[in-house]
């Protein structure tokens, strides 16, 4: 495997634009083609496939609030563009979904909006049909979350901040996206899973 480090910004707080790899085999970073805009606060996964980088969301030198979607392969190193999210978003989750027999999909929830207000919305991108999609909220507002998959059809999302002012109190509550209910995301509370 491989480590990719995207964007983010520098000591004078500067946004990158620069991709760099790292090869555990020879333990040397490489610098390899660069995103189309610079970006911060964006979120990196995985392709199901294994084989390229999806880079979503985040911000721009001129900290406007991006919704692009980029793919890297690294057998050609080269980026192409995607369709956009339905909410430009920044320090949001970002989870893979790998369903059997299916390319997967790419679910991004929560982050910040163009009007710093932390979001609730969520959406789903079909990696094969090559749509977003909106799913129904989680029941919090939350930037700066994680987010995993439990199975092919539920997504929990958990930590980050509730609002702008509380940035640095951590939530303690778990929402849970399940797509056999068709409930959207849902929970609250403190401590396990709420549903």
């Amino acid at each position: 495997g491989r480590l990719f480090a995207a964007g983010g910004f520098d000591e004078n707080n500067a946004v990158l634009a620069t991709v760099e790899m790292f090869d555990p085999r020879n333990g040397e970073w490489t610098a390899t083609t660069q995103l189309s805009d610079g970006r911060s606060g964006c979120r990196a996964s995985l392709h199901p496939a294994g084989n390229r980088v999806l880079l979503t969301g985040g911000y721009n030198a001129d900290h406007e609030i991006l919704g692009t979607v980029e793919e890297y392969n690294p057998e050609t190193d080269t980026w192409s563009i995607l369709p956009q999210m339905k909410t430009p978003r920044y320090d949001h989750s970002a989870t893979v979904i790998k369903p059997p027999g299916d390319r997967g999909k790419l679910l991004v929830a929560g982050g910040t909006d163009s009007r710093q207000v932390l979001l609730q919305s969520a959406e789903i991108f079909d990696l094969t049909t090559k749509q977003w999609t909106l799913l129904k909220p989680m029941s919090n507002p939350r930037d700066q979350c994680s987010a995993c998959a439990l199975s092919e059809d539920t997504v929990v999302g958990l930590g980050g901040s509730l609002s702008q002012e509380a940035r640095k109190k951590t939530p303690r509550s778990v929402n849970r996206h399940d797509k056999a209910s068709n409930r959207g995301f849902r929970g609250g509370g403190n401590g396990p899973l709420a549903s």
